[in-house]
């Protein structure tokens, strides 16, 4: 046995996230900020692959976009 476990032991209201289920720290922080919403690392990470994927896709989209030479839709500028 560490010292940590021990320590753990010792003191069960301490905890340095030694659990059985360890999660990165983009993670742990998307279930922190979510308030409870989101209550385990599966759930964390299937959030984190539908960000990636939309910013993926809207970065094709900005691509198309430009190359193809269709402007954006801007106001004209108030002179």
């Amino acid at each position: 046995m560490d010292i940590l476990e021990q320590y753990e032991k010792e003191n069960p209201q301490v905890s340095f996230g030694t659990s059985s289920e360890e999660c990165s720290a983009i993670t742990c922080s998307v279930i922190r900020l979510s308030r409870g919403r989101i209550q385990d690392v599966r759930q964390a990470n299937y959030i984190l692959l539908t960000i990636a994927a939309v910013m993926i896709i809207a970065t094709i989209m900005i691509t198309i976009m430009a190359f193809s030479g269709i402007t954006p839709l801007v106001p004209p500028a108030a002179t």
